[in-house]
């Protein structure tokens, strides 16, 4: 530029925009700074360059730029014409506009894409307010989506939808089939459930893609997205729905399970729950029969029913009617769940009798004891498909195991009751005869000997029957337990008011009268002598009885029950002996007392000299066939008779005192053994006998602790066996001496259970470990219902408590499969092992095993 363009260099040196001086051909021959940031090459290169578009003058214009680094830039263009030093030059003015026309572009497309949503959001906000606003059913709901989508479409006029979900179509009017056709699946809980579709009823050939809008396939799929999203909340608030009656059901079965106390209130609450509280149109609870038919015996029911549950006849067997919900459930254990009852192959049976009853779905729950097996189940119904989900099911999985447990517990506690209430008459009645028993006898006799007026008598009278034995062995033991039945009768006919009978012994029976003295007892006698002197047929055969009878008088022969009870026993014998059929107790005879006096003069020097050994007795674990311990059995080495067994002393050790020096001995012994077992890697526990004099022994646990101390003996190796007797002599004295042992880890057994007469639930509150069953009843079971009962009673009842049970006396292998049978823990009796000294013992234990012993036990046959 020429020296007088000076000025107007100035001027545009530092202007933002870009500003060129091009020459009459269009060549620059100036270029200001601002130039390079338009074009994005050096201000220097420019002069001497063709500008390189056409201009018009004074009139603006818009030019496309190729940037080396932006691309193309739009650039709005202006120039003027001047002349200095008579030539002429172009003034040409840019700036760089691309970014407003990016922003116009934008602008127009979002006006555009505005009016063309406008109908489209219509639609959706239609769609929404429908889906978010309604309360009607889904039903209603998707029929009202499918009116309101025509008319947003391109061509409404002949625009139809159809919404397809849970196999039922919801359409608009006139919608058919077209070549014009667009869905959308709909989608619930990530899975297709449906469509929604859009059709043109008329076909538009004029358009070449199709008469569907992109915007309208993508409004298609914001439809089908809201419906999806509709059809899970809708679901989501009836499972809540469903959740919360569910709850409500399971909480108030809670409550009432814990206040239950009969079995069909708790049925018929639970049902009335489930339909009150949970909104279920049916709820029953039946039980498996072990009929021929495997029938289901409905026992409770509420709800809409109308004879339903008299139409249905449900089996559990693996055919025909036991191939339902029911009957699968108690089967299997396992919950069956029919969502649809109008299509579920296996509700055939009952089809047409539940839709008529609008029952459309249903869940069986089966009801199973503590081992697992169902014995019932609990079915509910409701009034609409789908109404269990998996929460639900599992909450009324809870009630119905909830349930199970309080019918198990409930039957638990009858039979508990009834087999206390059993357990509790056969420790005063004879089972046989129904008369009391000796127990009765001896507490009556108490009674009655400490009301007697002074200068008044009562009588005893012991009464055997003669040669029963003989009798029995001809005619056999259940011929000859019907004929002292008879026996029993014609003797009750033979007494008058205040007199009464008792069964003491397998052939010996005893009256009391409370009043009168020698004559009364001869008359009484003599009453029965005529009665019996009838013969009894029995097997048959006419049988003729006689009796022998002894008595003692209160206060003459003592006002001691016991003692008048073995002073009317001896006079007996004395009658037997002497062919009479009648004595009267005439003191001790001559032979007896020396014999006794010895007996206790000899078994203080052997307490003293210690003449006493232990012998050992097995107790099998019938279950894993495990030695579980042993029993210490003392026996006395007398000098000249030999091996004493305890029957031979242990009474007298009792009736003289000397049975707390003796029970002392037999502990330190049984401790040391313990000892030299264990150094010989031998650990085995022993179990010893306490007597109760023992136990009032103020220093009885110091001792024990003493010994233990000093043979370095673990307490858990040591049992204590406590008589069921012993107990319920001073029960709260017993009780803490039980809680103080257990403290130690020192286990208690109740020895001889169901001889004596404690309460169950004073037994269930004491912290033992076992019971054992008297060999009496383990003797008799396999004969005597009535005795069966009592054991199965006995270890039902040590079950309940968390104990073992240990069966005492078993001598046969029926024996041992029996006890098994009826879940009896341990087995201790000859068929294992007689007692044995240790040496013995330690070589039989090291020997021992089940699959030796020809016996049918589950528990073999596993192994």
């Amino acid at each position: 530029m020429k020296p007088g363009a000076a000025t107007f260099r100035h001027l545009v040196e530092d202007a933002s925009d870009t500003v060129l001086v091009l020459d009459a051909d269009g060549i620059i021959v100036y270029a200001n700074p601002a130039t390079e940031l338009l074009f994005g090459r050096p201000v220097a290169e420019l002069p001497g360059q063709s500008f390189g578009h056409v201009i018009t003058t004074d009139k603006p214009a818009e030019i496309q730029i190729i940037h080396p680094r932006r691309g193309t830039i739009t650039a709005d263009v202006r120039s003027s014409r001047t002349t200095l030093s008579k030539q002429v030059y172009d003034i040409v003015y840019l700036r760089d506009v691309t970014e407003r026309k990016l922003n116009e572009l934008a602008l127009l497309e979002t006006s555009q894409k505005l009016r063309e949503r406008i109908k489209e959001q219509t639609c959706v906000r239609h769609v929404a307010d429908i889906l978010l606003n309604a309360e009607d059913p889904l039903e209603e709901m998707l029929q009202s989506v499918a009116d309101v989508l025509p008319p947003s479409w391109q061509y409404p006029e002949i625009a139809a939808a159809r919404i397809v979900f849970d196999g039922r179509a919801y359409t608009s009017k006139g919608f058919h089939q077209s070549a014009w056709q667009q869905w959308e699946d709909i989608i619930v809980s990530d899975r297709n459930a449906g469509t929604v579709e859009i059709c043109y009823l008329d076909e538009r050939p004029e358009a070449d893609e199709g008469p569907f809008l992109k915007e309208e396939r993508e409004l298609l799929k914001q439809v089908a997205l809201k419906v999806g999203e509709a059809i899970e909340r809708k679901r989501a608030k009836e499972a809540l729905l469903r959740l919360n009656r569910a709850l409500r059901v399971q909480s108030a079965g809670d409550s009432e399970l814990i206040h239950a106390k009969e079995e069909p209130a708790l049925l018929d609450v639970v049902c009335r729950l489930c339909v009150g509280l949970g909104g279920y149109s049916l709820a029953w609870v039946g039980f498996k029969q072990e009929d021929e038919a495997k029938s289901v015996q409905p026992v409770a029911q509420a709800g809409f029913e109308a004879g339903y549950l008299e139409s249905v006849r449900i089996s559990w067997s693996e055919e025909g009617r036991g191939l339902g919900p029911t009957g699968r459930a108690i089967r299997t254990g396992e919950p069956q769940i029919s969502q649809n009852i109008s299509t579920d192959p296996s509700m055939t049976p009952w089809r047409d009798e539940a839709c008529r009853r609008d029952y459309q779905s249903s869940i069986a729950l089966p009801l199973k004891d503590s081992a697992g097996i169902a014995f019932g189940a609990l079915m509910i119904y409701a009034n609409e498909p789908e109404a269990f989900d998996d929460e639900e099911l599992r909450l009324l999985t809870e009630l119905a195991d909830d349930l199970a447990f309080g019918i198990v517990t409930l039957r638990a506690q009858v039979q508990h009751r009834l087999a206390e209430e059993r357990i509790e008459y056969l420790a005063y009645f004879d089972e046989l005869t129904d008369l009391p028993n000796s127990n009765r006898l001896m507490e009556t006799l108490k009674r009655t000997v400490d009301a007697l007026p002074a200068g008044q008598q009562c009588a005893l009278l012991t009464l055997n029957v003669t040669r029963f034995g003989e009798i029995q062995a001809g005619i056999g033991v259940r011929q000859a337990n019907e004929l002292l039945q008879q026996i029993a009768s014609r003797l009750r006919d033979a007494l008058r008011e205040g007199e009464m009978l008792a069964r003491i012994g397998g052939d010996e029976f005893a009256v009391l009268l409370s009043e009168g003295g020698l004559d009364n007892a001869r008359d009484c006698v003599r009453r029965i002598e005529r009665l019996l002197g009838e013969p009894f047929r029995q097997a048959g055969i006419p049988i003729s009885i006689q009796m022998r009878a002894g008595a003692a008088l209160a206060p003459d022969h003592g006002l001691d029950p016991e003692a008048l009870m073995l002073r009317s026993a001896t006079a007996m014998r004395h009658a037997k002996s002497n062919g009479t059929v009648f004595e009267l107790y005439s003191g001790p005879t001559e032979s007896e007392t020396p014999r006794y006096l010895t007996l206790i003069s000899e078994l203080h020097t052997a307490i003293v000299e210690n003449q006493f050994v232990l012998h050992y007795q097995p107790r099998v674990d019938i279950g894993t066939g495990r030695i579980a311990g042993v029993e210490a059995l003392v026996r006395w080495r007398h000098p000249e008779q030999g091996l004493m067994p305890p029957a031979e002393f242990i009474a007298i050790a009792e009736q003289t005192g000397l049975i707390d020096p003796l029970t002392y001995l037999v502990l330190e012994d049984a401790v040391q053994q313990c000892r030299s077992w264990s150094d010989q890697g031998f650990e085995m526990p022993v179990a010893v006998n306490i007597s109760v004099n023992s136990l009032h022994d103020p220093d009885f646990l110091d001792r024990i602790d003493a010994m233990l101390d000093a043979w370095k003996v673990n307490p858990a190796l040591l049992q204590l066996e406590i008589t069921e007797s012993t107990l319920m002599k001073e029960p709260a004295k017993v009780e803490e001496l039980i809680n103080r042992l257990k403290e130690r880890g020192i286990v208690v057994a109740i020895d001889d259970f169901g001889t004596g007469y404690s309460s169950l639930s004073y037994v269930a509150s004491l912290p033992i470990h076992s019971l054992k069953i008297d060999r009496s009843f383990v003797i008799r079971m396999l004969e005597s219902p009535r005795t069966r009962s009592v054991v199965v009673a006995t270890i039902l009842l040590a079950h309940s408590l968390g104990l073992r049970t240990v069966a005492e006396g078993v001598d046969a292998g029926e024996q041992v499969e029996a006890l098994h049978e009826m879940g009896c823990t341990e087995i201790q009796g000859y068929y294992f092992s007689r007692p044995v000294e240790a040496v013995q013992l330690r070589r039989w234990v090291e020997a021992f095993s089940l699959e030796n012993y020809a016996l049918k036990l589950p528990a073999m046959e596993k192994r």
